[in-house]
């Protein structure tokens, strides 16, 4: 029985030192790029899109991370991920009804995060400029109240900015809304811009039709020949929802262009 014992444990330890060997194919060198989900993901001991978060997943070896983006009605891009303030801060209502001088003096209410402020996305960028090759995948969240057309003006002109005023980070702007997309590709040709869609047919139609860079698509609802056939069409793929290590493992084998995870220590021991 103890002998028995011992060769399991053997088993188990030799198993857990393989290394994984992924065949990876895709449109990016057969690379996937990592980004952690908004930082350090969800059920971090960091609060989303905080630069402490940000800066720890790129730390312990992602390629860089998601944001959440909104803009303050003064026209600045902050870090924010929820569509509202009122249950996770001191202030009420949504984002882009408040100035930056209120959105940068108001705190997280949830415990544990309490010390933390919400940064802007230009205080990210200054925080992390030190590391080379870095990647941002900005999801622009569009949540206003105010007029839809010169809300996108402004917030695309916003984005565009930030790209040409930082070419050594490689961004992706993502959105749910192709109107933005395109103001965005009108001002910036190259801007790599990807549709998050309701399901993999709808995205890649959208995407093809409107040369986009790439699909934004939960994990859950892509296969591994729908990623296929994004490839084949010259569509990059990307892929979130991602909170297991099996669900890591999974996405891994769909051959995506960039895996978005809340799961940045099991996904960078999985692929390195």
């Amino acid at each position: 029985m103890k002998k028995t014992i011992q060769l399991v444990c053997l088993f188990l330890i030799v198993q857990s030192c393989q290394k994984n060997d992924f065949e990876i194919s895709n449109l990016s060198g057969n690379e996937i790029t990592t980004l952690g989900h908004a930082g350090m993901g969800i059920g971090s001991s960091y609060p989303l899109n905080s630069i402490e978060s940000i800066i720890k997943c790129i730390e312990i070896g992602m390629d860089g991370s998601e944001i959440d983006i909104q803009m303050t009605n003064d026209f600045t891009l902050v870090a924010y991920h929820h569509p509202e303030l009122t249950k996770h801060t001191d202030l009420e209502g949504i984002v882009n009804e408040h100035s930056l001088e209120e959105i940068k003096n108001t705190a997280y209410r949830d415990l544990p995060f309490l010390n933390y402020k919400i940064p802007t996305l230009n205080e990210i960028i200054d925080a992390t400029k030190v590391y080379s090759n870095l990647t941002l995948s900005l999801d622009c969240k569009l949540i206003t109240n105010q007029n839809a057309d010169d809300y996108i003006t402004h917030f695309s002109d916003a984005i565009v900015e930030v790209i040409a005023n930082n070419p050594n980070i490689n961004f992706i702007i993502e959105s749910g809304n192709i109107l933005f997309l395109k103001k965005i590709r009108e001002i910036n040709p190259n801007a790599q811009t990807a549709i998050y869609p309701s399901d993999f047919e709808t995205g890649l139609e959208t995407a093809i039709k409107n040369n986009l860079y790439g699909i934004s698509i939960s994990n859950e609802i892509i296969s591994k020949e729908q990623v296929a056939n994004a490839h084949q069409n010259g569509i990059k793929v990307i892929l979130w929802n991602v909170q297991t290590k099996s669900q890591n493992r999974k996405a891994i084998e769909k051959n995506p262009d960039y895996i978005q995870t809340d799961n940045v220590r099991s996904l960078e021991r999985l692929l390195n």
